[in-house]
């Protein structure tokens, strides 16, 4: 699920040549659970265009809380 959200974030920098907002949280449903997203993405490139992007799933398993985090690197094509 997560290689989804960073794939479909990656797309979306291609595609409209700008990154998505700086925070984002929300609820996303799997498919025998829910789970809580939060998407931090910052620049990290002297010319504004590569971003470190932090993503991470929490939900609840067994009455015990669960996560999982991922850090991918975007670079957001420059336009010409």
């Amino acid at each position: 699920m997560i290689s989804e959200k960073i794939w479909e974030i990656q797309q979306y920098a291609y595609e409209k040549g700008a990154m998505l907002q700086r925070m984002t949280r929300g609820v996303t449903m799997g498919r025998n659970r829910v789970y809580n997203y939060q998407m931090n993405s910052k620049s990290i490139g002297q010319k504004d265009n590569l971003f470190e992007v932090d993503y991470g799933l929490t939900w609840r398993e067994g009455g015990k809380r669960k996560s999982l985090n991922r850090v991918a690197y975007v670079i957001v094509p420059q336009k010409i």
